[in-house]
């Protein structure tokens, strides 16, 4: 009984340790998360404008091709605007 509970202690231990390492490991998730929010809003608003062009005008419907290059040419200009980095 002894040799259970012994083991039963270093089990509790071991989960104990895993779920402090998951919670460090949930706030640098959400952190780096944070980053990325005001690219992906500005991606958001870019595809949002673009599909609104066809209404517009028949001529503004673009190829995929056009909206990746537009969309990459968007996120490598968005300027990071965080403490941590």
């Amino acid at each position: 009984m002894i040799t259970v509970l012994d083991e039963s202690k270093k089990t509790s231990d071991e989960i104990s340790l895993r779920m402090a390492e998951s919670e460090v490991t949930e706030k640098e998730i959400d952190t780096t998360r944070e980053i990325f929010r005001p690219v992906a809003y500005r991606a958001s608003i870019l595809f949002f404008t673009i599909i609104d062009l066809a209404f517009v005008s028949s001529m503004y419907q673009y190829s995929l091709q056009w909206y990746a290059n537009l969309f990459g040419s968007a996120v490598d200009n968005q300027q990071y605007k965080s403490n941590d980095r």
